[in-house]
């Protein structure tokens, strides 16, 4: 089955045509036959004969099956042909009326049962029970999809179970108007499950996720969820129908196995830093009006020992990036505002007066308990 392709429509399907075969009459061996005789679709039946419009010969009729067969099987045969011709009938004329293209269109119970027995033995991790038995809206929505042979995002909350489906209340009928004039129908619904946790979104997707590395946050759902479409949005860029091609090729499989590996989609799964505060304060290196030329307000890498406050004589150990001049000394007021570097230095600073305020900091004396409006230079 894995290597079949998406039938286009009920009499499209071999699931049907051995499904109703065996309904109508007709035994295994005789539907065998009929499959080993290549006509294993009701589309290929209605035109194995005589067109639709026509009665087959009862000579024909026989000559389709086994030699053994008896009028029973006969009889079954020339009602699944009759079935199949109004069958192609009635899909040509839906096609000519152009029905609402928003409405999902319906995979067959028969296809949709023999594609899931194909998934359980390709896909042995899981147990299609429960939480990971996807709802038949679901299948529905895919193949709508295939149908159209349109690539679109299709959200993860689409992908309900089937437990929900059922226990979901029956919606009511709504008054249809189109070209073939008016009808009651049922309303369309589609089954929705919740995102709110990861454990939702793992049974949505099925997706595992790696530890992020030191320093950086797991990835998010909200980034899944934007991969996910960047997924869709990439794959329709790629591909221009979504058939098999005529080497038994599905045009996505083709593309799944890079397509993560996409900057478009792989920047989104980018696990993101985790903020944080620098408690760390650096100098700025330039040079003022007067000093030497390669002297430069930013000295080596030392460690510097304040009081701390709250205690006397206690100190506290800090990382500063501070001239040598400056170690031990202050570089704040108890109200937290900054001490000007230059001005306690032997360059000075010129942007403002003793006592006054640069874009550096304070004019103040940087000796421990002065605090005076002049330079720690003239400090005595």
């Amino acid at each position: 089955m894995a290597a079949s392709s998406i039938p286009i429509s009920f009499t499209e399907s071999k699931a049907a045509f051995v499904k109703r075969a065996l309904e109508v009459g007709l035994a295994q061996t005789e539907v065998d036959h009929l499959v080993a005789a290549h006509v294993d679709t009701l589309s290929k039946l209605a035109f194995s004969l005589v067109p639709p419009g026509k009665v087959p010969e009862d000579s024909a009729v026989t000559g389709l099956l086994p030699r053994a067969s008896n009028q029973g099987a006969v009889a079954g045969l020339k009602r699944l042909i009759f079935e199949a011709h109004t069958l192609i009938v009635s899909e040509l004329k839906q096609r000519v009326e152009k029905p609402d293209d928003s409405a999902p269109i319906s995979l067959n119970g028969a296809e949709r049962e023999t594609r899931l027995e194909a998934q359980k033995l390709r896909l042995g991790g899981l147990s299609f029970q429960g939480e990971e038995e996807v709802a038949h809206d679901a299948y529905n929505l895919v193949y709508t999809m295939i149908q159209k042979d349109d690539l679109v995002w299709l959200s993860p909350e689409k992908f309900g179970t089937r437990r929900s489906e059922i226990s979901a209340k029956k919606q009511g009928r709504e008054l249809i108007i189109d070209g073939s004039g008016i009808a009651v129908k049922e309303k369309q619904t589609t089954t929705v499950c919740s995102l709110a946790t990861e454990l939702d979104i793992v049974m949505a997707l099925r997706r595992l996720q790696e530890p992020p590395p030191p320093g950086y946050s797991k990835v998010s759902l909200q980034q899944l969820i934007r991969a996910d479409r960047a997924v869709f949005l990439r794959a329709s860029e790629l591909t221009t129908t979504l058939k098999r091609s005529a080497g038994g090729q599905l045009p996505l499989d083709s593309i799944r196995s890079t397509i993560l590996l996409d900057p478009s989609v792989a920047y989104h799964l980018l696990p993101l830093p985790l903020s944080s505060s620098s408690s760390a304060e650096s100098a700025k290196e330039g040079k003022r009006p007067g000093s030497d030329a390669g002297a430069t307000l930013r000295g080596p890498k030392i460690q510097k020992f304040a009081k701390k406050p709250g205690g006397p004589g206690a100190v506290k150990k800090t990382n500063f990036s501070v001239p040598k001049e400056l170690v031990g000394k202050l570089h704040q007021t108890p109200k937290g505002h900054r001490l000007c570097w230059s001005f306690n230095l032997p360059c000075g600073c010129a942007d403002a007066k003793p006592g006054g305020k640069c874009a550096r900091g304070l004019h103040l004396c940087a000796e421990p308990g002065c605090l005076k409006p002049h330079s720690l230079q003239q400090h005595s």
